[in-house]
């Protein structure tokens, strides 16, 4: 599937026109216009509708699905043997003990195993559960801003053929608002980064008058596409595909795979066959069996001493050479957890053993104090550091941030705080919970029967293309449409004063054009 469409990159508003024609709007008055829009409302309506749910009838689910009985009512407590209690006690501690927390606090190391990844789940069930927050404002209304899109968002996923149950990541992401600004700068429904954006193979146009990522059928395709191509590079396990949409720990996973490779005892490895090399690259006919170069170095040895000898030695192979193909490549999710618990464990006994800290985007001198339960009066940071470096004050902010990258020299008695510690973890844990988190939500809005539905929420749209370079403000003028409803539809337009070249997909609201004649809407402007 191609991405690309007919708006190069820098566009800029057509200079030559009049300036009553093509008036510059601020990136203020932008921000004050779409939040007239939001506030001002442009639909019909859209929501979540919610069946009655008896919980007399429903059955207690595992995160794994597995039923359980109900246990009978009429049972009370002076029935339960105090053997049954016990056994009752241990099994909450121990689920509650493989948590980061609980773990840290009883020891200064952390166990990724099924019962951990469970903990992490039912946390998450948790705070998403009926009667909270999360549950109303994320999953209710994110589900009801999904509707507009819901059908091209489905599309997209199938298209890539990616389980629909995946455009949920949306809710997990950001509770459907293309607005939100995470930390790391991502934005749009699915919470994209400008770094990935730019890749070769998404090619979203990311400038200062138009972002696609904030658009949510184009935040919907590279999600789509992202996860699909993770998919086949890491073993075919969709688990492992969604860690990677998360971040880049699957990345450093099959970077650290050849050494697991190049170890393997030889009795361990077994041939699929044999193959003449054509014009063809050995990575490509490892990519073409599904195995991998380290195996086929194994059992196509040379008189060399390492791996990078043998490679070097490879490119000078000619066509006709027969080769061994070595086992298939197999890539399990287990062996990533198994990976990733050496990594953290190993960046804890990293962090104890030094006597300093890295500051990251973000940081402050309070919360770092905070973190390593400091008095803050004692002022002891400052004291053992003489040159910390700040950034200019942000207005608004209340606490300054510290220049990301430098040194803080830190007391080393207040490095086993586990405060400090999780945030030191703060990632390997986002990425850990990235599964239990989508799948919690998931199981959420089968129990509870939600569906996306017409709303208060709901814009109705029509598609159509414009056949010259127009700004929105132009159209909205064309079409007597408020520019705040085009906005709404048309969230990827930053700047709407900004030519869109011709050739563009482009919405027009249908719910609120003043014409009589709607078929006019769905003509070319």
């Amino acid at each position: 599937m191609s991405y690309e469409i007919p708006i190069p990159h820098g566009d800029k508003p057509n200079n030559n026109k009049p300036e009553e024609e093509n008036p510059k709007l601020s990136r203020r008055d932008f921000l004050a216009l779409s939040v007239k829009a939001l506030a001002t409302g442009v639909a019909v309506a859209a929501g979540v509708n919610v069946f009655e749910n008896s919980k007399d009838n429903q059955k207690n689910k595992t995160a794994a699905g597995e039923e359980l009985e109900e246990k009978n009512t009429d049972q009370t407590k002076e029935d339960i043997t105090q053997e049954t209690q016990e056994d009752i006690q241990q099994e909450e501690t121990d689920v509650l003990g493989e948590t980061f927390r609980e773990q840290l606090e009883k020891g200064q190391h952390i166990t990724l195993n099924e019962t951990t990844r469970e903990a992490i789940f039912n946390n998450w069930h948790k705070k998403y559960s009926p009667g909270t927050v999360n549950y109303e404002k994320g999953i209710v209304e994110g589900l009801g801003k999904m509707h507009s899109w819901l059908e091209d968002i489905k599309k997209v996923f199938q298209e890539n053929n990616v389980p629909e149950k995946f455009i949920y990541l949306a809710i997990a992401e950001s509770h459907f608002k293309s607005s939100d600004i995470s930390g790391k700068g991502a934005v749009g429904v699915y919470q994209i980064t400008k770094e990935t954006a730019g890749l070769e193979r998404f090619k979203m146009i990311v400038n200062d008058d138009y972002d696609e990522r904030l658009d949510p059928v184009r935040s919907a395709e590279l999600c789509a596409t992202h996860l699909r191509y993770s998919y086949e590079k890491l073993g075919k396990n969709w688990d492992l595909a969604l860690l990677a949409y998360n971040g880049s720990f699957t990345n450093s996973f099959l970077e650290y795979l050849p050494q697991e490779e190049l170890a393997m005892p030889l009795e361990k490895i077994h041939a699929q066959g044999n193959y003449t090399l054509g014009n063809e690259t050995l990575s490509e006919v490892a990519e073409k069996f599904g195995t991998s170069l380290p195996l086929l170095s194994r059992l196509n040895p040379l008189p060399v001493e390492s791996y990078s000898e043998w490679y070097e030695e490879c490119r000078n192979i000619r066509p006709g050479k027969k080769l061994v193909i070595p086992q298939k490549r197999e890539i399990k999710e287990e062996a990533f957890y198994q990976w990733m618990e050496k990594e953290i464990n190993s960046k804890i006994k990293e962090n104890l053993s030094n006597g300093f800290y890295k500051t990251r985007e973000g940081d402050t001198l309070e919360n770092l104090t905070r973190l390593l339960h400091i008095d803050p009066a004692s002022k002891l940071l400052e004291s053992i550091n003489d040159n910390i470096k700040f950034k200019p004050l942000c207005p608004g902010a209340k606490e300054k941030e510290l220049v990301s990258g430098q040194t803080i020299n830190v007391p080393q008695k207040n490095k086993t705080s586990v405060d400090y510690l999780l945030h030191i973890l703060s990632e390997y844990q986002e990425n850990i919970n990235y599964p239990g988190k989508l799948y919690a939500i998931l199981k959420i809005i089968k129990e509870n029967k939600l569906k996306s539905e017409k709303g208060k929420f709901q814009l109705d749209f029509s598609k159509t293309r414009v056949n010259r370079d127009i700004t929105l403000l132009e159209i909205a003028k064309i079409k007597k449409i408020s520019p705040e409803n085009l906005i709404l539809v048309n969230p990827a337009i930053k700047n709407p004063s900004a030519d869109l070249k011709k050739g563009l997909e482009f919405r027009l609201p249908t719910s609120f054009h003043i014409q009589k004649d709607k078929n006019k809407i769905k003509k070319d402007i």
